[in-house]
């Protein structure tokens, strides 16, 4: 029986992604056992055959819902692969001796087909397109933003796309030049059957009950800290809280003194019950960090992105549409949302031009060098190491 790539995100009550969760997916038929653990985007990808699952999750404070089932189908739409080629600067290495790719689409007997352009470099997408359409028919290939989709025909058990790269395929360039960025639906490979992509689920944590204060005028303070190591618990580490004022001057509800301490325990976790509003130094002596924040509005909240804010979006400053001049050499910034809800412009940003034609990067800036339209989008690696991208900006070069 076919297997088709399933892919759990795992989020928190925020939606934002949750790195490390465990996941256990058990069929409904046989009671097979599925472990997976998320990560850095949340996501847990796995190969299943069709059928129904029951999803449980759990990380530390979270806890999943303990019934959500999922069902594991055959996608529906016609088979489709997505590659990437690279541009030509990165590949005139390859020019003249890696040509070649070896496709077939829906049964039919695979063609040989040239990726190279007219220069005997790497081909315009135009050019590729054009060359894949010739050999494959007429509307297999398209230009969907920065890749080569080839699209099946048919739907079903029919609909399939093969990719030959064995010894039969001379000047072969799928390696070097071409690389399967995803697949929906049955692709082969030299005849073996690979995982399609069409089964994405969501999994929304909620903090368990330890961790969320039932009083509607109180809010748990609560934070996973490490090591620097990663996913290593920071156990035995000390916490110290100094209340500097309360919400109204004849609110004494506090059942803790002015200052207090608290440790984490073996899995690195801290916590403590304050009223909403109160303003509160923390202090955490192993960073020599000094925190003032007021406590949130809300039954919990995490201390770790109070006290070490990362960021969670971002959006490049100049906006999502400017123009460039030929020849102009610009960095037009990125500023991110952090977790404490704070903005700050991000030092250090790799730039992507999807068409570098118009748009190249060159020491970290943009760089007109023709006329034309280039996407553009700005990339960091957060202090959790999670991959931030900015949406994509329309750079206009008259």
């Amino acid at each position: 029986m076919a297997a088709y790539v399933t892919k759990v995100f795992v989020q928190d009550p925020g939606d934002a992604p949750v790195v490390g969760a465990l996941v256990a997916i058990v069929s409904m038929a046989d009671g097979t056992v599925v472990m997976g653990v998320s990560d850095g985007t949340g996501k847990v990808e796995v190969p299943l055959e069709e059928g129904f699952y029951v999803v449980s999750a759990s990380k530390n404070l979270y806890v999943s819902p303990a019934s959500m089932q999922i069902e594991v189908a055959a996608p529906p739409s016609p088979t489709a692969a997505f590659f990437r080629p690279p541009n030509q600067a990165t590949t005139q290495q390859y020019s003249g001796f890696r040509k070649n790719v070896k496709l077939g689409i829906d049964g039919a007997a695979p063609v040989l087909i040239d990726v190279t352009g007219g220069d005997n470099l790497v081909a315009s997408f135009v050019e590729l397109v054009s060359n894949l359409n010739t050999g494959l028919g007429a509307g297999i290939a398209s230009v969907i933003l920065d890749e080569i989709r080839l699209l099946s025909t048919t739907v079903g058990a029919l609909s399939e796309i093969l990719i030959v790269n064995d010894g039969t395929v001379p000047d072969p360039a799928m390696d070097l030049v071409w690389g399967l960025v995803l697949g929906d639906g049955d692709i082969l490979i030299n005849g073996q059957d690979t995982p399609g992509d069409f089964n994405d689920y969501d999994v929304e944590l909620t903090p368990s009950s330890g961790f969320t204060s039932l009083d509607p005028e109180r809010c748990v303070l609560w934070g996973e800290f490490f090591t620097n190591q990663p996913n290593v618990p920071l156990a035995g580490a000390t916490l110290q809280f100094e209340v500097l004022a309360r919400p109204s001057a004849n609110d004494q509800g506090l059942d803790v003194a002015d200052s207090f301490y608290r440790q984490t325990d073996v899995n690195g976790v801290a916590s403590c019950e304050l009223m909403r509003g109160v303003l509160v130094n923390i202090y955490l002596p192993w960073l020599d960090v000094v925190k003032t924040v007021v406590v949130p509005n809300a039954p919990s909240a995490d201390l770790a992105a109070l006290l070490t804010p990362y960021a969670v979006s971002a959006d490049i400053t100049r906006g999502v549409a400017f123009s460039m001049e030929v020849g102009q050499v610009l960095n037009p910034g990125v500023k991110a949302v952090f977790s404490d809800s704070s903005v700050k412009t991000i030092p250090t940003v790799t730039y992507t031009s999807l068409n570098s034609a118009v748009v190249t990067v060159t020491n970290g800036n943009l760089v007109a060098v023709a006329s034309g339209t280039a996407l553009v989008t700005g990339s960091f690696r957060n202090a959790r190491g999670q991959l931030i991208i900015t949406p994509q900006a329309t750079v206009t070069v008259p």
